[in-house]
């Protein structure tokens, strides 16, 4: 209790009346003065356990080099290996893992790696901690060994992936700069994770790892940029939306479709319907990608009555799909446009080629209600293939 709230003076009180001072009390001591940057007094308990007739655990090992191996030196450290051997606890997984973060703070990068050799089961604390070696000694190994880490499956978080970046833009190492293109197909791989999982903090996350590749020298690909819009929309964040627009532009991707596709969704969803037009206006190509964006622009921000008019521009030059109808139709809902909505569902399959499907129907029957006009609704029920679907 007294070390968990600092104080510390009063812990080692009563640690001292004590009569009989067991192993995991030694150890908790030992964690505490770690904690509280008292090295050496950590390290005077572990040898006194030593004299007594305690025997150290692999938490006693885990405690001392976690806290205090930034103050060991290579002889030290040695010796710790060694009682750990001595005790049978060397095999432990996260006793390894201290062992192979000293050894890597120690510039001991052979050692390092033989105790990542010796886990049977490895961790993507384990692959860290070896990575984190490599990168202090600047080796070409921390790539590799990243990308392996990356094939094996495992689930790589956001720190593992900050040590990554941090290293290589430390080490400047020109040699790594030439697999730095197999690096952003992972880390769109992982982005992609990121967007389709949607776990809590992972859309905060993946702006930190795109900013720490920047800082790499790494330039991003059209993938990263479409993948963080896409996270961009899914917080309805302008800023950072504005952001990474800014950031296409200094790398030359704006003019790219897919890039403006995602620029036009990104900036509807964040409320600047005036961006989300400029960037339709300014796109030198535009595919049915485009005009739905622009269509469901308008829609979401109640100026539906702009749909048919850019419905009937589209068609001058892109082949229309379902998808432009439907979003078509819900703008003509949005904004009470059941004699345009009512043509367009009757013209889309002879003009357009497109069969109806039940959303449609539910679109345009929602349309009709709207607008007071339940017996045309009714009507278009008994007359569409979906008469039971519970959508209608």
């Amino acid at each position: 209790m007294y070390a968990v709230n600092g104080f510390l003076n009063e812990a080692e009180k009563v640690f001292n009346i004590i009569g009989f001072k067991d192993v995991q009390c030694l150890n908790y001591l030992i964690l505490e003065y770690g904690k509280s940057g008292f090295k050496e007094k950590a390290f005077r308990v572990f040898v006194d356990m030593l004299s007594s007739d305690s025997e150290p655990t692999d938490y006693t090992f885990t405690n001392l080099i976690s806290s205090c191996s930034e103050n060991f030196g290579i002889g030290k450290g040695k010796q710790m290996h060694g009682l750990a051997v001595k005790y049978g606890v060397v095999k432990v997984t996260y006793l390894v893992n201290a062992f192979i973060t000293m050894y890597g703070k120690l510039g001991m990068v052979e050692d390092s790696e033989r105790m990542f050799h010796i886990l049977s089961e490895r961790t993507l604390i384990s692959w860290t901690a070896l990575i984190s070696g490599y990168i202090r000694s600047c080796s070409e190994k921390a790539f590799h060994t990243f990308l392996e880490l990356l094939d094996h499956g495992i689930s790589c978080y956001p720190g593992c992936l900050v040590t990554v970046l941090d290293g290589f833009s430390e080490c400047k190492n020109l040699d790594l700069g030439v697999q730095l293109h197999a690096f952003v197909v992972k880390f769109n791989a992982i982005l992609i994770g990121f967007t389709e999982t949607s776990i809590d903090g992972n859309d905060e996350d993946a702006m930190v790892l795109f900013h720490q590749l920047k800082l790499t020298g790494i330039k991003p690909d059209l993938v990263t940029f479409s993948r963080l819009l896409c996270l961009s929309t899914k917080q309805a964040c302008l800023v950072k939306g504005k952001c990474l627009h800014a950031f296409t532009i200094k790398t030359r991707f704006e003019p790219d479709l897919t890039v403006n596709n995602s620029l036009i969704t990104m900036y509807a969803k964040c409320g600047s319907i005036e961006d989300a037009c400029l960037i339709f206006d300014g796109m030198s190509r535009r595919d049915s990608v485009s005009w739905n964006a622009i269509v469901s622009t308008y829609s979401i921000h109640g100026q539906g009555k702009m749909a048919p008019r850019l419905f009937e521009e589209m068609k001058q030059g892109v082949a229309v799909d379902e998808i432009t109808i439907l979003a078509v139709l819900q703008a003509c809902c949005y904004t009470g446009l059941w004699q345009e909505g009512l043509c367009i569902l009757n013209e889309m399959e002879s003009n357009s080629g497109i069969t109806s499907s039940v959303e449609h129907f539910a679109c345009m029957v929602d349309l009709l209600g709207r607008a007071g006009r339940l017996s045309e609704a009714m009507n278009l029920i008994n007359v569409s293939p979906f008469q039971d679907s519970p959508l209608l």
